[in-house]
């Protein structure tokens, strides 16, 4: 899943990116699938 999150093309730093993957369902479906 980290590797996700480092693929993931935001500029936010990593954890801004897990607290959000953790609330945000849309954003969790966004990081998983593409």
């Amino acid at each position: 899943c980290m590797n996700l999150f480092e693929q993931e093309p935001s500029k936010r730093r990593l954890s801004q990116k897990r607290r959000e993957a953790a609330w945000n369902d849309g954003y969790r479906a966004k990081v998983l699938f593409g």
